[in-house]
């Protein structure tokens, strides 16, 4: 969903430009208002916890607390970890190893 293609707008960037495609789609669905702002929010989200677990000390509690601010719920938390197993073994099934597995949860 979302992917760049030549046609598309370079500037808006990956997450922006599937965030904004993800809204139309749920629209024309007529999607409730929660729904939508929250597959909005994981598909603009996406690669935020995949990228944390290989650039930042998940022990340190600042990245706690950056995670919670970035997420806003421990539902929200929750979604995005599911998107982010499913997300890493769908692209890659051998890059989800147990350790891996073992930070993301």
């Amino acid at each position: 969903l979302g992917k760049l293609r030549e046609e598309d707008d370079h500037t808006l960037g990956h997450a922006a430009l599937s965030r904004a495609v993800a809204a139309q789609a749920l629209v024309r669905l007529g999607a409730p208002d929660a729904a939508r702002e929250d597959v909005e929010f994981l598909v603009e989200q996406h690669l935020f916890l995949s990228s944390l677990l290989t650039s930042r000390d998940l022990h340190d509690p600042a990245v706690a607390e950056f995670i919670a601010q970035r997420c806003g719920t421990v539902e929200r938390l929750r979604q995005l970890a599911v998107l982010t197993y499913a997300d890493i073994r769908a692209v890659n099934p051998t890059a989800m190893t147990a350790w891996r597995a073992a930070q993301l949860w």
